[in-house]
């Protein structure tokens, strides 16, 4: 055995020790997304949606049929070595309370051609192979995979769209498959990424409505969805519904436009209940103009029980009405109850009378139900654990 080939045996064998040894904690090396660019030179980031490497392209108005996710993260930790770079998989790196997520165990995975399929793609090793060696870009350029094909075969969008159900930000996203290519030199760039993730918020949440079946099948009413994503919009509480084209809605509608949207909470248990809190500053996106929502961060939802009709409000310390029941799980549906008077029970529940809205960034009309205080447990909800940067 030569010099050179005992010294790759030898990176080889330290780096497959240091994945066994200590997979659940990041290595010494840069912490990057993995960015394509298109024509206009807009990024867009390579996401590990449960497992899968996609290419997140935004708002999707696709009719392709919805799928559900439950883990997303885009951290890589590059480390190079004589033979090329290793891209590896970091998701406790940037979330590193959120351990149970289905990403987690691709913790320390590396980044690997494969060429087993037609056309080539990539795939997750737990231990460097023979073609988990990259040739990266200095700045923007194409992202080549070593292999000893007798030509180079680099990392490029796939032409399968996929669009996730409404667990993004602004709504239905379309993602594309990455696969390689022997002809396609397609730009990318890596993005420097943060160590660690929002670890000052413990335990954060997304909460859907689920619209009773009664109200769906009414026919006087107006067709809505059977959930919508619960958002903070201009300092009140909305069940959203479907978007459409601002270009397809009826020129006199009255719907304010709306740059800011939260959808990320925080749950804290204490022996009363849970406390629900806002927490817009939570997510990497912040309101282009003053937001009444963004100032709210840090709030517990509550009930203003102090007149003859009970209300919702803002409070910013916990008061005897911040207390709730709170079913917390994917796939679980239940009335979130607040806990504050045992002798008249109150829930959570979704006014059927939609305001407009026009979200400015996407230029969409979207229907937002207020919620209310109920008396009875109508409306159900699904509450979830999200990633604190509430997607991307």
């Amino acid at each position: 055995m030569t010099a050179a080939n005992y010294a790759s045996v030898l990176s080889v064998l330290v780096f497959c020790l240091c994945s066994q040894c200590d997979g659940a904690d990041a290595g010494s090396g840069e912490l990057n997304s993995i960015e394509w660019l298109d024509s206009q030179s807009q990024s867009h980031p390579l996401y590990v949606i449960d497992g899968e490497p996609l290419l997140y392209f935004g708002q999707s108005t696709l009719s392709y049929t919805r799928r559900s996710f439950v883990s997303n993260t885009r951290t890589f930790e590059i480390k190079r070595t004589p033979e090329g770079a290793l891209l590896i998989l970091r998701p406790k790196s940037e979330f590193p309370d959120l351990r149970s997520r289905q990403n987690s165990s691709l913790e320390g995975a590396y980044l690997t051609g494969d060429y087993s399929t037609s056309p080539p793609s990539v795939k997750f090793a737990h231990s460097p192979e023979k073609y988990s060696y990259w040739d990266l870009p200095n700045d923007a350029g194409p992202i080549a995979n070593k292999n000893d094909l007798g030509k180079s075969a680099y990392l490029a969008k796939g032409d399968r769209p996929i669009v996730f159900d409404d667990e993004f930000p602004n709504g239905p996203a379309e993602c594309r498959p990455i696969v390689l290519s022997f002809e396609r030199k397609e730009q990318f760039h890596l993005k420097s990424r943060p160590t660690s993730g929002m670890v000052d918020y413990p335990r954060l949440v997304s909460i859907k409505a689920i619209f009773a079946q009664s109200a769906r099948n009414d026919p006087s009413r107006e067709p809505r969805p059977p959930y919508g994503s619960v958002e903070l919009i201009e300092g009140s509480l909305y069940a959203s519904g479907d978007s459409t084209p601002k270009s397809k809605e009826p020129k006199s509608k009255d719907a304010p436009p709306v740059d800011f949207r939260c959808r990320t909470f925080e749950l804290r248990e204490t022996a009363n209940g849970t406390q629900i809190l806002t927490r817009p500053r939570a997510v990497p996106h912040t309101p282009i103009k003053p937001s009444k929502s963004y100032d709210l961060d840090g709030c517990f939802l509550s009930v203003d029980d102090s007149g003859s009709q009970p209300t919702l409000k803002f409070t910013l310390k916990p008061e005897t009405g911040s207390n709730w029941r709170v079913t917390v799980g994917v796939g679980l549906e239940a009335a979130i109850e607040n806990l504050s008077n045992p002798d008249r029970k109150f829930y959570l529940g979704v006014d059927r009378t939609p305001t407009h809205f026009v979200d400015t960034k996407t230029n969409l009309y979207f229907a937002g139900y207020r919620l209310v205080l109920s008396r009875n447990p109508t409306d159900k909800f699904s509450v979830r654990e999200d990633d604190p940067r509430d997607g991307p």
